[in-house]
């Protein structure tokens, strides 16, 4: 489990970045953030390193998407991503919610679509 990485940091900063999201009223964002932390967590399909990297990445992008886009740095976020799906790919339970995630954060505006 989560607890088990010893990650209160990167928790703490997604479950910030999720509550910001949702403040903001970007709930199907939130939402998927949420789902992906919970999947990346639980996984029995990475090892812990692979698991940690996953969520530090998934951390950049929650918090790269609570900002204003004015005040968004595109460069680490689409870099996140771009390892996130690399990293899950090996994954198969975990790309069916990375996939959801993409489509969040397509439909708030944050990537294109």
């Amino acid at each position: 489990m989560i607890a088990n990485l010893n990650l209160g940091n990167v928790v703490g900063d997604l479950n910030s970045s999720i509550q910001q999201l949702n403040t903001a009223g970007c709930t199907e964002l939130a939402e998927g953030v949420r789902r992906m932390t919970a999947a990346l967590g639980s996984s029995q399909e990475l090892n812990d390193d692979s698991r940690k990297e996953m969520l530090e990445h998934l951390s950049v992008v929650s918090e790269e998407s609570a900002k204003p886009a004015e005040q968004r740095k595109m460069g680490p976020l689409k870099s996140s991503l771009v390892a996130l799906r690399s990293g899950i790919g090996v994954a198969a339970q975990l790309f069916a919610v990375y996939q959801g995630l993409e489509h969040a954060l397509k439909a708030a505006g944050i990537i294109p679509g």
